[in-house]
């Protein structure tokens, strides 16, 4: 939901417990840390979705995350295009793809089993 909340509104403007947050994103954005921000932002996501699983995860869990992920990013762009007052740009979803990725591949080599 929090990152519904920050990608799909009209700026960086965030709730009010979240304040903080939405001054270092925009901070991030003015400083060219836009796509960095959605890296981030998605690989936190992806981590999380596949944590969601015990134990050690498999190949299919870890693809279903990824794509899952890679997805809702797709999404985003999408409403960020159809709402107005955003940007949605190709290079924001591979960013947003790049962090999942990265966050998946961490996931599954820090969980992978005892040799």
């Amino acid at each position: 939901m929090l990152i519904a909340a920050l990608l799909w509104s009209s700026g960086p403007e965030v709730p009010t417990p979240w304040t903080w947050l939405g001054t270092w994103l925009g901070a991030a954005e003015e400083a060219g840390g836009d796509k960095l921000v959605h890296a981030l932002l998605f690989g936190v996501q992806a981590w999380l979705l596949c944590s969601v699983r015990p134990g050690a995860p498999s190949a299919g869990w870890l693809a279903a995350c990824l794509g899952a992920t890679v997805a809702y990013g797709g999404l985003t762009e999408a409403v960020q295009a159809a709402l107005g007052g955003r940007d949605a740009e190709l290079a924001d979803l591979w960013a947003d793809a790049a962090g999942a990725a990265a966050a998946v591949a961490a996931y599954a080599w820090r969980r992978r089993p005892p040799r």
